[in-house]
């Protein structure tokens, strides 16, 4: 828990994985769109993690909550 990254608050995504370096990350331990106690909401105003057209991530051990979005989006391509 010390080492966790607290992910909240942001205008857009939180963690956002996009095309080409979107692939074999690892997004574990994080709170994300809660306050460092993980009770309060503070979202992000798109998805808490969004990834686009990449491979083998790994999403796990993180506490998603109150995001304007999705908690977890996976697409194809990027819309934006």
């Amino acid at each position: 828990p010390a080492n966790r990254n607290l992910i909240s608050g942001n205008t857009g995504r939180g963690v956002y994985l996009l095309n080409g370096s979107g692939s074999g990350n690892i997004v574990r331990y994080n709170y994300i769109g809660t306050d460092i106690s993980g009770t309060t909401a503070i979202p992000n105003t798109r998805a808490g993690v969004e990834m686009r057209s990449g491979s083998n991530n790994t999403i796990r051990e993180n506490l998603i909550a109150f995001n304007q979005g999705a908690g977890v989006s996976v697409a194809k391509a990027d819309p934006d």
